[in-house]
């Protein structure tokens, strides 16, 4: 008897399930996020008249409150939004940046990229301008110096203004002779180099490193998570196209003269997008717990934005307000194991 056929029986009946209930929390998990935009946040305000009441007591606060009178139902609702913000977000742009990086790695290897040293320059002073006044905006000093109607667009303007001076030393560099001269770009050794840095911290430590360079926002935060994921799906792109030009259909659509946007959608997508998926999966499930202890340890998030690393670090100030604790941990580890279903799930219909 084939032994896969004899094990299908107990593969449906213990898998299937499970994943119905896993992708039922997460389609649940997205509503709730969507919803909390609409939500009322002045339920979460402090009442110092009803602090620490217990769960299905008062039909105002059915889950309870905190040690400020807040609603507990209330905070873990906001906080799948937070929840969801500092998870699928990040990891998507983390994917196309690692993914992007990859190909061209890939791609333009040691020595097919060459530009001008005045380039060079060009770029960089354009980065720290940009950068510099980024920082003048984050702290509020841009803005007087620019009059009431420009205000709004300091931004913009530095923008701009990096822009021109940029441009215009491009050009005064051109007139010497050293800066007109072409340097080749290792661009694949520098992924390389690059990645292996990367890859040898650990992510809430590099998290909490590039969080010192804004100011504690949800916005930021979703950068610096981005920043820190791209690692595996560049490397996972960076080998998989390698091994497909060795391959003589590509060859042949190479010398055609086949676009690269075709190539990648119809030769090399289909090859990663089932590694990227289940990592993506495996990758939120622990990110979700790393954006929880962000929260619990108050890095990275305004006090203001509710998220359940906070509230469980509130329930550490009266052991005896079991709900306190309850609650967002079961949201937090519901959440955490659904992803680790549906990533498992993905990885057992590759095998096969």
């Amino acid at each position: 008897m084939d032994l896969k056929a004899s094990l299908l029986p107990f593969k449906k009946g213990r898998y299937i399930p499970q994943t119905i209930w896993a992708l039922l929390w997460q389609f649940a998990f997205f509503i709730i996020a969507c919803l909390a935009y609409i939500f009322d946040e002045d339920s979460v305000t402090s009442n110092l008249q009803e602090t620490y009441l217990p769960p299905f007591v008062s039909n105002a606060h059915v889950l309870g409150t905190d040690h400020l009178g807040r609603d507990v139902l209330s905070s873990l609702l906001l906080s799948c939004k937070t929840a969801w913000w500092l998870t699928f977000p990040p990891l998507l742009l983390a994917n196309i940046l690692g993914v992007s990086l990859g190909a061209a790695a890939a791609t333009l290897g040691n020595h097919h990229l060459k530009c001008t040293i005045a380039s060079l320059v060009r770029w960089f002073l354009f980065s720290f301008l940009v950068w510099y006044s980024w920082e003048l905006q984050r702290q509020q000093l841009l803005s007087p110096l620019l009059s009431a109607e420009f205000s709004n667009y300091s931004f913009l303007l530095s923008l701009l203004v990096s822009w021109v001076l940029s441009y215009v030393l491009y050009k005064i560099l051109l007139l010497l002779p050293l800066f007109r001269k072409k340097s080749t770009i290792p661009v694949d050794s520098c992924f390389q180099k690059i990645s292996d840095l990367w890859s040898t911290l650990p992510k809430l430590l590099l998290i909490v490193l590039l969080s010192v360079f804004a100011a504690p926002s949800l916005a930021s935060m979703v950068v610096w998570i981005s920043l820190s994921y791209w690692v595996y799906p560049g490397r996972l792109t960076r080998t998989a196209l390698l091994s497909l030009r060795q391959e003589p259909y590509i060859e042949a659509a190479i010398a055609l003269g086949t676009p690269p946007l075709p190539l990648f959608r119809r030769h090399l997508w289909p090859t990663l997008k089932g590694s990227l998926l289940v990592n993506f999966c495996f990758t939120a499930s622990g990110l979700l717990g790393v954006g929880a202890t962000l929260s619990f340890l108050g890095i990275g998030l305004p006090s203001a934005v509710p998220s359940w690393g906070k509230m469980l670090s509130v329930a550490r100030l009266s052991l005896e307000a079991w709900w306190l604790f309850a609650f967002p941990a079961v949201f937090l580890l519901l959440s955490v194991l659904s992803l680790q279903v549906i990533g498992s799930r993905l990885s057992f219909k590759r095998r096969d």
